[in-house]
């Protein structure tokens, strides 16, 4: 209902830039297979034991709740730009962190 294994996909589209440049030597049909392979209701699959762990059926009907209301519709609505939009900042802050811990080696080497 929420979108979770659309979202993966997008995730992962997302990566293949980056795996591409680990990877230089793979060829564009490599990359065209690999994301035919991406498939998010796999990954769905492989997730919803997590929830079962941690969550009732009694949770699992309040949240279904709140996902068809109308609050709930825009937020499934908003997620995938949001997670876009996070990893983003995600990265921009993993660069900071490299980069301020590469100050502080170059700091202590001197």
């Amino acid at each position: 209902m929420t979108g979770a294994g659309d979202m993966a996909v997008q995730m992962m589209e997302q990566m293949i830039p980056s795996m591409k440049r680990m990877m230089p030597d793979a060829p564009e049909a490599f990359w065209v297979e690999f994301s035919k392979q991406v498939d998010g209701d796999e990954l769905e699959d492989m997730v919803i034991p997590v929830y079962q762990k941690h969550l009732t059926q009694e949770d699992v009907d309040a949240q279904l709740v709140f996902l068809k209301s109308d609050a709930g519709q825009k937020m499934i609505q908003a997620q995938p730009l949001i997670m876009q939009e996070s990893m983003m900042i995600g990265q921009q802050w993993g660069l900071q962190l490299i980069q301020r811990a590469q100050e502080t080696l170059k700091a202590s080497a001197e």
